[in-house]
């Protein structure tokens, strides 16, 4: 997958989840948007939300506030691609409603067969509000006793790339490559917290 080149927030979250669908099916993200493209016109994947026009358009899922159903149109939206263009069964663990914690969600996991992939999300959940504030979209495998994650695309607008290295250090190399886990990062390769939630897709 790509360095995300994203000139924006809203549009490295579009990245996010299309990276995150296109680990899943062996795909690219820029093969994945361009699908989706030809069905809906090209143009109309909006940035706010990755697969929301995908969602409400061909999948007939109602429209709303935006920052009220950002997350769940986008899981929405993802787990009826993987179903109508890919074919893929999808089940829920958890949901964008009542997230997770990470041991509750990685208990889920390993109740399903062994080579199970995952669409998972990484929530900043906010207690107060009872909501996300955003997701980071990884893709998840089982593989015997242990849970192995994999971010494709690390969702951080390219614009900030530079700065953040030199105000943490880092080299920019990890951009261009998938960085693979045993346990969720968030965006950009960091370590989760413990306030941060879960869900997840199983995908057969």
């Amino acid at each position: 997958m790509p360095v995300n080149d994203s000139p924006d927030a809203a549009q490295a979250e579009v990245n996010c989840g299309l990276c995150s669908v296109a680990g899943i099916v062996g795909s690219t993200a820029e093969t994945e948007r361009g699908l989706i493209e030809a069905q809906i016109g090209a143009g109309r994947v909006k940035p706010e939300w990755v697969f929301f026009v995908y969602a409400t358009r061909v999948m007939g899922l109602p429209k709303g506030d935006a920052a009220k159903v950002t997350l769940g149109n986008q899981a929405r939206g993802m787990e009826g691609w993987l179903r109508n263009r890919h074919a893929r069964r999808v089940a829920w663990i958890g949901s964008t409603e009542a997230p997770l914690q990470l041991a509750e969600m990685e208990q889920a996991m390993m109740l399903l067969p062994d080579g199970t992939q995952f669409l998972v999300a990484v929530l900043d959940w906010n207690e107060a509000w009872g909501q996300s504030m955003n997701a980071h979209w990884l893709t998840a495998r089982r593989a015997g006793a242990a849970i192995s994650y994999v971010d494709h695309q690390l969702d951080i607008p390219g614009t900030m790339v530079d700065d953040l290295a030199r105000k943490t250090k880092r080299p920019n190399a990890p951009f261009g490559q998938a960085s693979a886990t045993n346990g969720p990062r968030q965006a950009w390769a960091d370590p989760t917290e413990g306030t941060n939630r879960y869900a997840a897709l199983s995908v057969q």
